[in-house]
């Protein structure tokens, strides 16, 4: 039997959801005798030297085996002897014009027209050209995307309004490996997977559906039963569009919640895009797990599909930390996580500044980067925080932010479980949070182990100062986080996550027992 986690990309710096990925991996590894692999799944190009990387650094356990779709070549199924032209070459005459200290160069013909630009990483290799039309410089007819080594991997074709219209992917060593057409959105459809074999092509009416298929028959070669875990929307579709699943177990964790806004009111009557994957039994995928009780209520209810026998709750876990209910104050609260808009950290800094006019030696660190960093830091010196709102940017080591604070907060519009919340209990560490549809108004008891706002600056500031009105009160929150914490044990979650594994669901008794 071999199992499979399937990752849409890799990388560090990443959220709760991959720490939860590599989590589940080390305690396949410890606790199992099976072959365990990742396979990523993305259009992520040095996806394996990234996985070595990470695993040389201890955040994925050795002995775990990788497999990129679209980073090694896929045996017999690209077109060789072929050669595209897919690098930009300016030519010898061309001007440069360079900026960013020669990260970009910009290229212009004698007669001054631009004919394209490269950019480059700091250590000389390039990222991506920009390849111009002669006759209308203002046009960019193709953009060029390089992997770490400045091959050619990915050409895009783009309209006269920069849309991308079609792409051609690469192997790495530079021949045909897929192309396709694509929407408005984005997603890549009426796919070509190119044959080297047969010097034929094979046709997928989108980038899901062929992705299963490569999926598939990678699966297909390794010994047994194969168990393969999708954590992503991204990642789902392959399991549930896999044609011919014989001896393939599919596992879905749903981490967010599937309703399109808070999953209140109307709301609870729309379900995002990807909902349709969770649906029913299909394809591969044969069990569901989700990370709360209500949620997974919720969700079979929806789809009745799902029921005790093929769908579980299996909240994430948090190693238990020795340490002691906290007696005095650091006067520093604390954000971790992605700065980007659902996580409302704007609102955050607008309670923090609120209740600075009452604890006007407060320090508010945030932990994290993201697409809102630049505009949250502008945001900041704007209103002249500067030094009682400080970004930390990405550490690996959160636990010492845990350490020097007195608290942890979040604004989420909606959450799963988040790691933050669990290392912030078991740290001794209160939480501050907005109400959510699961998860944080699931383990956050307000008035007991942290405080349940109403996500207006206002609400914050005012259980930030009652946190800092009593000591002793805090003391008590501070052993009631740490009590808290060991519901989440990584015992408690490893014997749910291998008994869903091991689960036969078409075993009556077995699944009544479970």
């Amino acid at each position: 039997m071999a199992i499979v986690q399937l990752m849409d990309s890799v990388g560090y710096g990443r959220g709760g959801l991959t720490r939860v990925m590599y989590q589940r991996l080390e305690v396949l590894k410890e606790y199992t005798d099976e072959e365990i692999w990742v396979v990523i799944t993305g259009l992520q190009f040095d996806a394996c030297s990234v996985f070595s990387s990470l695993q040389r650094d201890g955040f994925i356990p050795e002995g775990v085996k990788v497999h990129a779709l679209f980073d090694d070549d896929y045996v017999g199924y690209s077109i060789r002897g072929r050669d595209p032209e897919f690098s930009f070459d300016p030519g010898d005459g061309a001007l440069v014009a360079e900026e960013k200290e020669g990260l970009v160069r910009r290229y212009y013909d004698i007669s001054g027209k631009f004919l394209g630009l490269t950019k480059y990483r700091k250590n000389g290799t390039r990222i991506s050209s920009d390849i111009h039309s002669h006759e209308s410089p203002q046009l960019c007819l193709k953009t060029v995307e390089y992997d770490a080594l400045s091959r050619p991997r990915r050409a895009v074709y783009r309209d006269s309004e920069w849309n991308e219209k079609f792409e051609t992917v690469l192997t790495t060593r530079g021949e045909l490996l897929y192309s396709a057409w694509k929407t408005v959105s984005n997603y890549s459809y009426r796919c070509t997977l190119f044959n080297n074999d047969t010097g034929k092509a094979q046709l997928f009416s989108g980038f899901h559906e062929m992705r299963a298929w490569m999926l598939r028959e990678f699966l297909r070669g390794l010994p047994g039963e194969v168990t393969v875990i999708s954590d992503e929307p991204a990642t789902v579709p392959m399991i549930t569009l896999m044609p011919d699943s014989n001896g393939i177990n599919g596992i879905g964790m749903i981490h967010n919640t599937h309703f399109v806004g808070d999953g209140s009111g109307d709301s609870k009557n729309q379900l995002r895009g990807w909902a349709k994957y969770y649906s029913e039994p299909r394809g591969a995928l044969q069990k569901i797990a989700c990370l709360t009780n209500a949620q997974l209520g919720d969700l079979r209810s929806l789809y009745p599909a799902w029921t005790d026998r093929n769908s579980r709750a299996i909240t994430n876990m948090v190693d238990i930390r020795d340490v002691k209910a906290r007696h005095d104050f650091f006067y520093e609260v604390l954000f971790v996580g992605r700065l980007a808009p659902v996580k409302g950290v704007g609102t955050l800094i607008l309670g923090v500044e609120k209740a600075l006019e009452t604890l006007p030696n407060l320090k508010f660190n945030i932990v994290g980067g993201g697409p809102e960093d630049s505009s949250l830091r502008a945001m900041v010196e704007q209103r002249g925080l500067g030094d009682s709102v400080i970004f930390r940017g990405w550490d690996e080591d959160v636990y010492s932010w845990y350490d020097r604070s007195d608290c942890l907060l979040a604004n989420s519009e909606f959450e799963g479980v988040p790691l933050t919340m669990l290392e912030s209990f078991s740290s001794g560490i209160p939480i501050i949070t907005r109400p959510t549809l699961y998860g944080p108004v699931e383990i956050v008891d307000d008035g007991v182990n942290g405080f349940i706002t109403d996500g207006t600056p206002e609400g914050i500031a005012d259980k930030i100062c009652s946190l800092y009105s009593d000591v002793s009160e805090f003391s008590r929150l501070s052993q009631a986080a740490i009590d808290a914490s060991h519901r989440f044990s990584p015992k408690v979650w490893r014997n749910k996550w291998l008994s869903l594994i091991a689960l036969d669901i078409t075993d009556d008794n077995e699944a009544s027992a479970q």
